[in-house]
């Protein structure tokens, strides 16, 4: 969900290049995160009420959002430490997004 957020937020969508069933979305996502995913594509798909109510393409709209927020995480933030792992560019972004870099930078002071 943090990458579709990604994706979603910069409004940037990526087909991934082949399909894979590697997610099962029924198993993995919360009723909450299905209701995110409905706001974020009726605020932006054309057609958007024909694809809420079809849930494999909500799937494959979710799976762009995603995919292109992985691609905005590797590009923003492994750019800038390329030795860094995806998933410590991804705690970093979320010790951000829960405010603790902002508290360590001023703890550094």
């Amino acid at each position: 969900m943090l990458a579709f957020g990604f994706g979603a937020a910069k409004r940037q969508r990526t087909p991934l290049a082949a399909s894979r069933d590697i997610f099962e979305a029924d198993s993995t996502l919360m009723p909450k995160d299905w209701d995110l995913i409905k706001a974020v594509v009726l605020a932006s798909d054309e057609g958007a009420l024909a694809s809420i109510a079809d849930a494999d393409r909500l799937v494959q709209i979710a799976q762009e959002y995603a995919n292109a927020g992985i691609r905005i995480l590797k590009g923003e933030y492994l750019a800038a430490q390329p030795e860094e792992s995806l998933a410590a560019a991804l705690l970093q972004v979320l010790a951000q997004l829960r405010g603790e870099g902002a508290t360590q930078s001023r703890a550094a002071k």
